[in-house]
């Protein structure tokens, strides 16, 4: 029986979030074939070990209150230690979003102590989570993107002469810190709520066209690429932190997306391209618009993806012939633990 050690919550602002997709990952999960341990990295930075009964009881609607208690407890070489105890760990799982979870720091660390981990490495989390870098790498492979302005915090600038247009942390995710600036007094607090999620932000014009994702599965024996999902917020200016997660109200999924043979390939190309841009392994959602002129432009890629009920990636993948169970199960295998753990 392997030992599997479950990362959750995080010093982001995604952190009750990661915490319901672990709510619902152990629901889902093969659990007679793991020796669980559930980690809870709380807000004060702390590591917890918590029981499977305390995040089970936790509501799916966020909550920042949340107090999983638990017992504290350090990383060492290849494992935890828990009080006098050394608790070996044969293959992690760092279900966390953003800063701290998604940016390389986790995986950086996991790397250090010698634990295999699922999910995209040290360069790649870095690559992925700086949407700017991640546009640049993609551009090498040919892969068009939304074009951007980078706003360094503090920084005076004036409102583009283009408006709308949003600006966004460079280096969050969840749309946290994003606005839509439709008019030149909107300008400053909108770089202002950017740049508490971050030093830099980046400033795009507001698209014309459909929001098109795609879930990407790679568990080193096959590479899967869902059916393009379509977002039509119906009432939500644009695809917010609250339509991702606070409510699937106001916002359709319209999967597989009403796409022609020719642009579901460009897609899943498109996608893969990115994919590999940046070193990415096991799993992603890669982000596109598709213009009125059926011109293709890279959003983001998201390196490791909500697991809640109504996130997009396990839903985009149920459409691919991968259920929720079956996927966290080619995830946990696609990691190779040495032999010697």
């Amino acid at each position: 029986m392997k030992s599997l050690a479950l990362l959750c919550g995080g010093p982001s602002g995604e952190h009750e979030i990661s915490l319901i997709s672990a709510k619902h990952f152990v629901r889902a999960m093969k659990r007679e074939l793991y020796d669980l341990r559930i980690i809870w990295w709380d807000r004060d930075g702390v590591f917890r070990l918590v029981s499977e009964d305390r995040l089970a009881a936790i509501s799916d609607q966020p909550d920042q209150s949340l107090d999983l208690g638990g017992q504290p407890l350090r990383f060492e070489k290849a494992g935890i230690r828990l009080k006098e105890s050394s608790i070996p760990i044969d293959l992690a799982f760092p279900l966390l979003h953003g800063t701290g979870g998604e940016d390389g720091r986790i995986q950086g660390f996991l790397e250090t102590l010698g634990i295999p981990f699922v999910g995209a490495g040290l360069r790649a989390s870095v690559l992925g989570m700086d949407k700017a870098l991640t546009k640049l790498m993609a551009q090498r492979r040919g892969v068009n993107v939304i074009p951007f302005e980078l706003v360094r915090q503090g920084a005076r600038l004036a409102a583009p002469k283009n408006l709308p247009c949003f600006v966004k942390p460079s280096g969050s995710g969840s749309s946290l810190g994003v606005s839509l600036v439709k008019s030149e007094k909107d300008w400053e607090e909108a770089l202002k709520e950017a740049w508490k999620q971050g030093p830099v932000a980046m400033v795009e014009p507001k698209v014309v066209g459909r929001e098109i994702e795609i879930a990407l599965l790679d568990d080193g024996q096959n590479r899967i690429a869902s059916p393009g999902g379509e977002i039509r917020c119906t009432d939500f200016e644009f695809y917010s932190y609250d339509a991702k997660y606070v409510s699937s109200k106001g916002v359709d999924l319209i999967a597989p997306a009403d796409l022609t043979d020719e642009q579901a390939r460009s897609l899943e190309s498109a996608a893969w391209s990115v994919f590999d841009s940046i070193g990415c392994q096991a799993l992603a959602r890669v982000d596109f618009f598709l213009t009125e002129s059926g011109e293709l432009l890279l959003n983001e890629i998201n390196t490791m993806p909500g697991f809640t009920p109504i996130s997009m990636y396990p839903r985009l993948m149920q459409l691919a012939g991968v259920p929720y169970s079956e996927l966290i199960e080619r995830l946990l295998n696609s990691i190779q633990i040495p032999k010697s753990a």
